[in-house]
């Protein structure tokens, strides 16, 4: 396969992760429901324990298979910010409306922050992954309604 080919197969594979996970989350989630607190925990724990390809990112030589909490927590130590198009995509296709949601990732000192935080939140949740190569990556994930 030449390389057009190639980066055409990781593109269609990248989207259709993409899609998947955004169609998983969609319809997992239970907006208006008795307990409106455990749908943005669920939401971080689906993304983050979910598992990509290292090579989406560009990342690695091989086509390992990683949890998301370690892919983005790479993209932090290293400040490529090659996760945050990724997050950001399905962050929007979950919650649509302007201004929806924060996003805010922390490990080993290095943050990356998606949208602006404001105390005024509808419904936070607070998580930690552990992280392969050490460490645990903590997310804080606000939503606004």
């Amino acid at each position: 396969m030449n390389r057009k080919g190639f980066t055409a197969v990781m593109d269609a594979v990248f989207v259709i992760i993409l899609l998947s996970m955004a169609s998983a989350l969609i319809l997992q989630a239970d907006f208006g429901g008795a307990d409106d607190r455990r749908t943005a925990a669920d939401t971080c724990d689906i993304i983050f324990e979910s598992k990509m390809s290292q090579t989406v990112f560009g990342y690695g030589p091989d086509d390992r298979v990683m949890k998301v909490s370690d892919l983005a927590a790479a993209s932090i130590d290293l400040g490529d910010g090659r996760i945050s198009g990724f997050l950001r995509n399905t962050m929007d296709s979950i919650y649509p409306w302007e201004g929806a949601y924060c996003l805010i990732l922390e490990h080993d000192g290095g943050r990356l922050e998606l949208n602006r935080y404001d105390p005024d939140y509808t419904e936070k949740t607070v998580r930690t992954y552990p992280v392969e190569y050490g460490g645990e990556l903590r997310v804080t994930l606000a939503v606004y309604r």
